[in-house]
């Protein structure tokens, strides 16, 4: 197959399953940050990333990403406090808020529900868990 014509099916491909997701990434820790940030970007996400809450609640509004993974440890405001900023703005309700925690007994999943967090996932995330994830995120907005 001619160069032209896989980059055209590549695209008519990423068209059919709508592209590439907008991601806020926010985790204080950088090595894990950075980590995730190239795997999103290997599959042709568009990032946005920044290392506290009060950077979180900034992106989230600026980009209205698809989702947004929040570390719960953050410096300046904690993620479940990131998690109820965005929750009380309406323009925000379609993001997936995702949190990243070391903790992840059934109180701490709860505690991240409650606060206004979608999904909760342990770290270290495995990717393929977290393309799990975005490929039930794209799913629900193809069928909704």
């Amino acid at each position: 197959i001619p160069i032209t014509q896989m980059q055209q099916h590549a695209v008519q491909e990423s068209d059919l399953f709508g592209g590439p997701f907008t991601i806020v990434l926010v985790d204080d820790q950088e090595d894990s940050r950075d980590m995730l940030r190239m795997m999103f970007e290997s599959k042709n996400h568009v990032v946005f990333d920044g290392a506290d809450g009060g950077i979180a609640v900034q992106l989230i509004a600026k980009h209205k990403p698809h989702v947004a993974f929040i570390d719960i440890g953050l410096p300046v405001m904690n993620g479940f406090e990131v998690a109820q900023q965005i929750r009380q703005r309406k323009e925000l309700d379609g993001v997936l808020l995702v949190a990243l925690s070391g903790y992840g007994n059934h109180s701490d999943v709860a505690a991240a529900l409650e606060a206004g967090f979608d999904e909760h996932i342990t770290k270290p995330a495995e990717f393929a868990s977290l393309e799990q994830l975005l490929s039930r995120k794209r799913h629900s907005e193809l069928a909704g």
